[in-house]
């Protein structure tokens, strides 16, 4: 089990990826080190990148999934309008189920399937330009102070 984070200023947005099983406690782990990226760098914008990994979830655990994510931001000082990019393969057949979820949550995420049936993601660079990323502007509106040391 491999995650990478990292935060690229040209773009203003955090990267993620991840290989490997995916169970409850290691999407929470990987959550928050996303989490730490957003608000160390005050960015409303996440790509992030699971066609690697394994996704190991009951439909319980993606039920779930996205109020602890919104909980979690909240009690990180995130900005729970960051837009979410989720590149998922076609192996991962619930992610309509979690992108319904997590948008009645309130979430601005898009999952990005490279998926046969649907045909939904061709390459990142629909993800990308969901993003915003083809303009190098702040997602959306002004940016918040940086926070108190």
């Amino acid at each position: 089990m491999a995650y990478k984070v990292t935060y690229n200023p040209d773009e203003d947005c955090v990267h993620a990826s991840i290989e490997g099983d995916v169970d409850l406690a290691m999407a929470r782990r990987y959550a928050k080190e996303i989490i730490k990226q957003l608000r160390a760098h005050n960015c409303l914008r996440l790509l992030n990148d699971m066609r690697k990994a394994s996704i190991e979830l009951s439909t319980v655990d993606l039920y779930d999934l996205p109020a602890w994510i919104e909980e979690a931001c909240e009690e990180a000082g995130v900005n729970r309008f960051c837009r979410r990019a989720l590149l998922v393969s076609r192996h991962f057949n619930d992610y309509e189920f979690y992108e319904t979820v997590s948008r009645n949550h309130g979430h601005l995420l898009e999952v990005f399937a490279d998926s046969e049936k649907t045909g939904i993601f061709r390459d990142i660079a629909k993800a990308y330009e969901w993003l915003g990323l083809t303009t190098a502007q702040p997602a959306s509106g002004p940016r918040r102070p940086p926070p108190a040391p």
